[in-house]
């Protein structure tokens, strides 16, 4: 229940909605005797509206369309659905790493970001070393995202690799 309260606030500052009052915050309340995967489930669909709206609202690219993925990540994680979470989480470090290079500065939530996608990686292949984090990084961000060497190896520092 104190989850299911977390992320009714949290859905409610969000969207800038009266905690208590709020369509979401009723659902979520009424929800609480479900089981946690019916929970689960029933979040992921808002978390998936939400970033629909959000799409559609600010464009594919927004880090505000970033914050939604990183969240649906997470709770994909939370679920044990790691693919998707990691196809979520690698399209969340993008936007961040793009508005990186344009902006000229980190946002500041690059780092967390970048810290999710590898705590994942770690999750799928336990075996996986900083070496081996490393070589995923620059294959799956370096040139997508368009940074040169430095500003890899910047991004590495920060993330203490």
């Amino acid at each position: 229940a104190n989850n299911l309260n977390s992320l009714a606030q949290v859905l409610s500052k969000k969207y800038q909605l009266s905690d208590k009052g709020s369509l979401i915050w009723r659902m979520l309340k009424r929800r609480v005797g479900l089981n946690p995967l019916k929970l689960h489930t029933e979040v992921e669909q808002l978390m998936r509206r939400a970033l629909a709206i959000d799409e559609a609202s600010y464009g594919m690219s927004h880090t505000t369309v970033a914050c939604d993925l990183n969240n649906l990540a997470l709770l994909l994680r939370r679920m044990n659905r790691l693919r998707e979470a990691l196809s979520l989480q690698k399209r969340c470090v993008l936007i961040y790493l793009k508005d990186y290079r344009q902006a000229g500065h980190a946002h500041v939530n690059l780092v967390s970001a970048l810290a999710s996608y590898s705590a994942i990686n770690h999750e799928m292949f336990p075996g996986l070393d900083d070496l081996g984090l490393i070589l995923l990084l620059r294959k799956d961000f370096k040139d997508e995202a368009g940074l040169d060497s430095e500003s890899f190896k910047s991004l590495l520092t920060q993330l203490s690799l």
